[in-house]
């Protein structure tokens, strides 16, 4: 039986609209996110950069944990010869300094050591273990 033209099927969707528009309003839209970003960028590029910690504030230096004996400012001293000199009081330094290095002592000769061999030890016999027979069964 020929398929007549005028006969449709009842619960066929009906006939789309077809926007052919979709790629331009794509294009159009990437282009004025790309314009966005790039006064975005020319905007933030010549703003002047402020520090995040104000410069008006006192630093504070963190506590080591070392007392340290504040240096005396240098006084006239009497003319007074005492018996034993007093170590001057220790200052901590910001950087180490450089020194020479010590020369080394010179080793102390050991005598060669005897050739000592020691006596074999006898192995230790290991206790008895009962081993039950086995039985040829699997997973008892």
């Amino acid at each position: 039986m020929p398929k007549d033209p005028t006969t449709t099927d009842p619960y066929a969707a009906p006939p789309m609209h077809h926007d052919r528009s979709g790629g331009v309003v794509r294009v159009a839209i990437l282009a004025v996110m790309l314009g966005a970003a790039g006064l975005g960028y020319a905007w933030l590029s010549g703003q002047e950069t402020t520090p995040l910690v104000p410069v008006a504030e006192d630093q504070q230096m963190a506590d080591a944990g070392y007392d340290v004996a504040p240096t005396p400012p240098p006084a006239a001293a009497p003319e007074v010869a005492s018996p034993t000199p007093t170590p001057a009081p220790v200052q901590r330094r910001s950087a180490p300094v450089e020194r020479a290095p010590a020369p080394a002592p010179e080793p102390e000769p050991t005598p060669a050591p005897a050739a000592i061999t020691p006596a074999p030890a006898a192995p230790t016999p290991l206790p008895p273990m009962d081993v039950p027979p086995s039985t040829g069964m699997q997973g008892e």
